[in-house]
């Protein structure tokens, strides 16, 4: 028989583990910070990134640092005494890279499962990561011709399939950061503006071994094969010569480039220069990376203007990064057919298309050796290209033509904006379906070129200090007409957008065309709102034939509303041919010993002129219609038959004795050929 003494012992115990036990496990087993690995990722074993949380104090880092270099120290300590040194040191070689982002504070390197376990357990660490092997992603083919189709709205023909009107400024002032195998530097179309960066592979050479960072940066600023063709070109390695590497250093590689770029605003405001911004390519990929994603993020939040692939799996680039990062420019893949490439990834990730099939560029193996090959890779450069050559058009802040630059936010809107839309097939419905343009044609390439600039840093949706909210937002100039479009034809197209309140028509008032349309008009919206979906969905609608040019009234060639015959015959004197480039003459018009207030002033008022309706005058080639007020236009739309709806908008040609005597210099009224380089594509 068990005693009264024991039994109340017994008891005891028991009460006391039923309380114990529970207090114990809450005390002892800590919350781990969660391991994160895609599904899409091809793992590196025993290889991690590690981030800290945004809370995290450096101090908490520091001492965070010391308890794993402690740890790993530990371990290297146990594997010497086991004789087991070459195992050792291939499984614990510790903390490898260190990452210092505003947004993302880490490292990354190779640990035991018991230092894996520490870390997991410290409380300044948001998550850890599973490294994995990153892809340059390219596809054998052959044949040029993204150029020419990011430089027309059109599908290519024969006669543009092999020209690309550019100016050859382009990119000038601009440095892009080529994130890849290397590049040739030595290359001859580089012309000495490619110098190399950084080597993050350990034990690699300062070379491309590969090829594919060399294709990427001929296609961006090659001289041959580039998009903005001044741009200046910076090596940083992060894949070794057979085209992969691991996220750490893909990831370190965008530090070093988000580090450069910071280093060369702060010189330029210290010179007092002007540093107009820096672009960035990566034509990589891998699995889903949250580290990468952030690190993307983190590059764009300091200044770089980023072009990313979407990769080449024919998948949803969502599960893919650095495509993921909503911060940067994804990129997809179009075909010279105007169709999405057949490996192209998709979905609400991508942002935009540009040429990736059967592209032409430079190679290495001599400084003239190019290859011809297809995937995102190709299509991304042409983006990053764009957003250099559309950085390049601001002029020098000695210029009363300079303004803030555009933050990577604004630039990425107005690519977007600026694209081609709805050209591209086999497009799936959740993804946009836009291409890559620059807005130039073959008929008014110097007339583009006014409206790209003023488009892009004198638009009112910018949010900056300068004057030009106070522009008409609701005023549209409407060009490239076909003469047979009359002034009713013009209200059917864009009355659906809203209501259209004002109609300024113009003809030519002497010579051969008097009374004939001069092929442009003024059209104006009772709201902005209106307006701004007319332009979006009008511009470079093809009517008759033509490429319709929708923008703001305010950013209309200056011949439109003063009467300058702007956009004369090239003549072919040499003063002429060898005269600068527009974009030349934007970077240097000057006002001598001026402040900036002054400059801006005088902007406000030249385009404030430029709003101003244009006033029947007889030194003027062409007269504006009576407006239209918004009361007869509504009354006359609702009871009017088209007719009667024409008739209100009664044409006024005023005659002039005096153009009568000019009218031989009347019929040479053409538009001045450019200025603008035309390639054609060599090899």
């Amino acid at each position: 028989m068990v005693s009264k003494k024991v039994l109340i012992i017994v008891a005891l115990f028991l009460v006391t583990a039923s309380y114990a036990i529970p207090f114990h496990s809450k005390a002892s087993v800590k919350q781990l910070a969660p391991l994160l690995s895609s599904m899409e990722a091809d793992v590196i074993s025993e290889q991690y990134l590690v981030v800290f949380k945004n809370t995290a104090e450096d101090s908490s880092i520091d001492y965070h640092h010391e308890c794993i270099h402690h740890a790993i120290n530990s371990e290297k300590i146990k594997f010497e005494k086991r004789s087991e040194k070459g195992y050792m040191q291939e499984l614990v070689s510790g903390i490898r890279h260190t990452y210092n982002f505003e947004n993302l504070k880490g490292y990354s390197g190779r640990f035991s499962d018991d230092v894996l376990q520490k870390i997991r357990e410290s409380d300044e660490v948001a998550y850890v990561e599973k490294d994995q092997t990153v892809y340059a992603s390219e596809l054998q083919k052959n044949a040029p011709w993204g150029l020419s189709r990011i430089s027309h709205r059109d599908h290519l023909s024969f006669g543009t399939f092999n020209k690309y009107p550019y100016d050859d400024a382009a990119g000038e002032d601009i440095t892009v950061y080529i994130i890849d195998t290397g590049v040739n530097i030595n290359h001859t179309d580089f012309e000495d503006r490619a110098v190399w960066g950084t080597t993050v592979p350990d034990g690699d050479e300062d070379i491309d071994g590969n090829g594919h960072g060399t294709h990427v940066a001929g296609t961006v600023a090659g001289k041959r094969f580039g998009v903005a063709k001044k741009a200046k070109v910076v090596a940083v390695k992060v894949l070794r010569s057979n085209g992969s590497g691991t996220m750490s250093d893909v990831i370190k590689g965008v530090e070093w480039a988000a580090e450069a770029h910071t280093d060369a605003v702060k010189k330029a405001k210290k010179e007092g220069k002007t540093h107009k911004g820096s672009a960035a390519n990566m034509s990589l990929g891998g699995g889903k990376s949250r580290t990468l994603d952030a690190a993307v993020n983190g590059a764009v939040d300091a200044g770089i203007h980023f072009a990313v692939a979407a990769g080449n799996d024919n998948r949803d680039a969502c599960d893919y990064s650095p495509a993921a990062a909503d911060k940067a420019v994804t990129v997809g893949a179009s075909s010279i057919e105007d169709e999405r490439a057949w490996f192209s990834n998709y979905g609400s990730c991508v942002d935009i298309f540009a040429p990736g099939k059967d592209i032409t560029s430079t190679w290495i193996g001599s400084k003239s050796a190019t290859n011809t090959i297809s995937g995102t890779s190709m299509a991304a450069p042409h983006v990053a290209g764009l957003l250099a050559y559309f950085l390049s058009l601001n002029a020098d802040n000695t210029s009363d033509f300079y303004v803030s630059p555009l933050t990577p936010k604004e630039l990425k809107d107005k690519l977007i904006e600026l694209s081609t839309k709805d050209k591209l097939e086999k497009i799936p419905s959740n993804t946009p379906n836009k291409l890559g343009n620059l807005p130039f044609n073959d008929i008014d390439i110097e007339y583009n070129f006014i409206i790209l600039h003023r488009r892009l840093f004198m638009a009112s949706t910018r949010s900056t200090n300068t004057t030009t909210s106070k522009l008409d937002e609701k005023r549209l100039y409407i060009g490239n007409l076909d003469p047979s479009i009359d002034e009713y034809t013009v209200v059917k197209l864009f009355e659906p957008y809203g209501k259209i309140t004002h109609l300024d028509y113009l003809f030519h008032k002497s010579g051969p065309r008097r009374g004939q349309p001069r092929g442009y008009c003024f059209l104006e919206y009772s709201r902005k709102e209106e307006a701004l979906k007319a332009m979006n969905a009008m511009h470079s609608k093809v009517i008759k034939h033509r490429s319709m040019i929708v923008t703001f009234a305010y950013a209309a060639p200056d011949h439109c509303e003063t009467g300058n015959n702007y956009f004369k015959k090239r003549g072919s004197s040499s003063i002429l041919n060898n005269r600068p480039t527009t974009i030349s003459l934007l970077k240097t018009h000057k006002m001598v010993n001026v402040s900036t207030d002054s400059k801006i002033q005088a902007l406000e008022r030249k385009l404030a002129q430029m709003q101003q309706p244009s006033q029947p005058s007889t030194n003027n080639s062409s007269v504006s219609r009576p407006s239209l007020s918004s009361t007869k236009l509504e009354e006359k739309s609702k009871k009017a038959n088209p007719s009667s709806l024409l008739s209100t908008i009664s044409r006024e040609i005023v005659s002039d004795a005096a153009g009568n005597k000019q009218q031989s210099k009347s019929n040479k009224e053409q538009r001045r050929f450019s200025p603008y380089e035309l390639s054609k594509g060599k090899k």
